[in-house]
């Protein structure tokens, strides 16, 4: 059977992630959570699993980083959370991935744990997209193939 997939879509700063915990506590929940600190100079890759938390994006350079528009993109947590959340798969009813996005696109980010994920049958994939940014996760993934649900935090409000 596929996985089922619900992409959970919205503006910068429209509780994308905040709508994503919802599901934490579930059983068998697994995957990524992206919090940033208030100023949104700095984000993390947050295992869902272990709690562990890395830099992920920052404004300051970092060690083993990328230039990435206005931040620093650290390889070394991508690799981390990649390997982390391919590794736990298996053990999983449900993953989360926060967010997709040009990352993902360019083949970059959690593509490699996401297209995993994707390929894994009878799981919940949980994704938070930016609104200008669904139709091509949508095509660059074949996801209109799947058991595809879209909830737009902007059509709830």
């Amino acid at each position: 059977m596929f996985s089922k997939i619900t992409l959970i879509t919205g503006s910068i700063g429209s509780g994308k992630t905040r709508y994503l915990k919802c599901f934490l506590h579930q059983d068998g929940v697994g995957g990524v959570l992206a919090p940033s600190n208030s100023e949104k100079t700095t984000y993390y890759l947050q295992s869902i699993t272990t709690g562990d938390r890395r830099i992920f994006l920052s404004e300051e350079v970092i060690p083993n980083s990328v230039k990435a528009g206005r931040f620093y993109q650290s390889e070394e947590t991508l690799l981390w959370e990649n390997e982390l959340i391919i590794g736990e798969l298996s053990s999983l009813s449900s993953v989360v991935f926060d967010e997709l996005g040009k990352f993902e696109l360019h083949g970059g980010g959690l593509k490699a744990a996401f297209v995993a994920a994707l390929n894994h049958p009878n799981l919940e994939i949980y994704a938070s997209v930016r609104d200008t940014n669904v139709a091509a996760i949508i095509e660059h993934f074949n996801l209109h193939r799947t058991n595809l649900r879209v909830i737009d935090l902007l059509a709830i409000e």
